[in-house]
């Protein structure tokens, strides 16, 4: 009985061993590991002070050590019976990982060009993430200035998927509102989705001197007052069927804020939701395992690691890169002569508008000096619910109340050169 004893209670300190060998290949030891290591070497080891001699604990420390290979081989097995989930090596070497091009702002590359295959008579609002012109923005208007006769009014827009037209019929966006209901008006749009006030200074940058264009609007989402991501911060991963496509940050973030760039193996994992992990042959091994795909999400659960967004310098790191990014936008503006003006678009949540976060916002760019339009009196809830209810771009009739806005605006813009419209708030002279 002893001998019995003995090894249950070596089996149980090996499982014990092996937990913790496990999350110290996945993650960095800490001082619970520690504890739990002891522990477990105590339990094995304290059989010895019962079984009365080194050969009966010997024995007892073999059988323990078979008892707990076969009960992790068993319960791997019924985790197999049960179809249990699990990542097969198959299933992230298929895999494959593609990375937007940020070259003159945030673009597709020619090869997702080339499988884009978009209709541009479907004005389903889900065929613009396959929209695309040749230089890869979501925009049927080629950036060409020899396609427009000299006396056209030129429009250099950007933003994210709120200025692409995300999620208004093909033809309706905000943008496209203004560009059909003022006649010889061009509009280029370099918005992108998923980017932020870096996508446009590096669009602006690269596209303002080639276009000339004569105003430039640019989408303020209220988002940016939580994103300092540098871009391209989001690769496109798949197996190869369109369902499986997903969009997976490339980016993590430590505790002091600082960024640190994925490996595409580690871009795999996260697309099965396995982050943070250390790769190495013997750890991915492990996660190849049923067990070890449970586990690591056990681990993740306990680490109760905070949220980015309760980090208490997260808005103070963020608005101070924001102000950055907004002051290179107008001192390039004001360099080449463009006028400016700004669409503030309040953001959305579980059918919430943030006013507090907008204010905040609005005072950035006021204090940077830029016109923009405050979209906040404008819109109202019911422009933002979508068929999907988690998706808070706007709809449709959105779009259009935003772009008649806008309208008025430039219409008034190009019969008064160098005057900002007086529906925008307007730096003063001091």
């Amino acid at each position: 009985m002893r001998l019995i004893t003995g090894g249950l209670v070596i089996a149980l300190g090996t499982v014990i061993l092996a937990l913790c060998g496990a999350y110290s290949l996945w993650y960095a030891p800490r001082s619970v590991i520690v504890v739990a290591v002891l522990v477990g070497m105590a339990l094995i080891a304290a059989p010895l002070a019962w079984t009365r001699g080194l050969r009966p604990y010997l024995r007892a420390l073999a059988g323990g050590i078979v008892v707990a290979i076969v009960g992790v081989v068993g319960l791997e097995g019924l985790l197999w019976a049960i179809n249990s989930p699990g990542i097969t090596a198959s299933m992230i070497e298929t895999l494959t990982v593609e990375h937007f091009s940020c070259e003159g702002g945030c673009h597709k590359t020619p090869q997702m060009i080339a499988q884009a295959n978009y209709d541009p008579s479907n004005p389903d609002p889900n065929t613009r993430s396959n929209m695309s012109n040749t230089d890869g923005f979501m925009t049927r208007t080629e950036f060409d200035l020899s396609l427009l006769p000299d006396d056209h009014y030129r429009i250099l827009a950007s933003g994210d998927s709120m200025s692409v037209g995300f999620l208004a019929a093909v033809g309706r966006g905000y943008l496209e509102t203004l560009e059909t209901a003022v006649p010889d008006v061009t509009v280029w749009n370099t918005a992108f989705p998923g980017t932020n006030l870096e996508h446009i200074v590096k669009a602006l940058t690269h596209y303002a001197p080639l276009m000339q264009p004569d105003l430039i609007v640019i989408g303020l989402n209220q988002n940016n007052t939580t994103d300092f991501m540098p871009r391209p911060r989001f690769a496109q991963l798949t197996n190869g069927a369109p369902s499986s496509t997903r969009w997976i940050d490339v980016y993590s973030v430590a505790n002091d804020l600082a960024v640190v760039p994925l490996t595409d193996d580690q871009l795999r994992w996260r697309y099965h939701d396995v982050e943070d992990v250390n790769l190495t042959l013997i750890s991915t091994a492990l996660l190849h395992t049923r067990i070890g795909y449970q586990l690591v999400n056990v681990f993740k659960r306990a680490q109760s690691v905070p949220s980015l967004y309760e980090h208490p310098n997260l808005y103070q790191h963020t608005a101070a890169i924001n102000r950055e990014w907004l002051t290179q936008i107008r001192t390039l503006a004001e360099s080449q002569g463009i006028p400016i003006v700004g669409v503030l678009i309040p953001t959305v949540s579980q059918d919430t508008f943030y006013p507090d976060l907008l204010d905040d916002f609005r005072a950035l760019i006021e204090s940077v000096g830029i016109a923009y339009l405050d979209l906040m009196p404008l819109l109202t809830l019911d422009d933002y619910r979508n068929a999907n209810s988690a998706d808070t771009h706007w709809n449709t009739a959105g779009h259009e109340k935003v772009g008649a806005l806008l309208t008025e605006c430039v219409t008034f813009m190009i019969a008064q050169p160098g005057a900002v419209c007086p529906q925008a708030w307007v730096p003063s002279a001091s």
